[in-house]
């Protein structure tokens, strides 16, 4: 018996409205979802390590790009995880920035239909490569502005 990704996220942030998980993370005791199922606060450290590496390379890169979160016109959110993730859940807990509200599209297999459209579309393909022209690698290791934003972000949001 265990626990996805999203349900993961959906019940830190339950936690937090709850007043059961505090900003930092503490927990007293478990968090009991279900019969046999609870989180413990090593659950809700690995929540934060992930959620503060995600939230912190989005900062980094909307910094290198020169953008803030209210520029952006969508986030896209892609993969399985993306799938079944609830937004409001995700906002809650700091893991998707706050001037995004709103914004947020999920789009499933993302990687699949992609990969058929560069392959199957003459269109596709001169998108593809126009997209990757454009496009600009920014190195999260050993990236000053990561790192103090990762440890920024390893708070859960406060509504205080």
């Amino acid at each position: 018996m265990g626990i996805c990704g999203s349900g993961l996220i959906d019940a830190v942030a339950a936690g937090r409205e709850l007043g059961l998980v505090d900003e930092t993370g503490a927990l007293e005791g478990a968090l009991r979802l279900a019969e046999g199922l609870s989180l413990t606060q090593g659950d809700i450290r690995a929540v934060q390590l992930a959620k503060a590496a995600i939230a912190a390379g989005m900062e980094t890169l909307l910094e290198a790009a020169g953008l803030s979160p209210e520029k952006v016109d969508v986030l896209y959110i892609a993969g399985g995880f993306g799938s079944h993730l609830t937004i409001d859940s995700a906002r809650a807990i700091g893991l998707l920035p706050r001037g995004l509200t709103g914004r947020v599209q999920v789009l499933g297999n993302a990687a699949l239909s992609g990969a058929s459209r560069v392959l199957l579309d003459q269109e596709g393909r001169a998108e593809l490569e126009r997209i990757a022209q454009l496009s600009t690698h920014v190195n999260l290791g050993g990236n000053p502005r990561f790192n103090d934003r990762y440890v920024e972000n390893m708070l859960f949001e406060s509504d205080e």
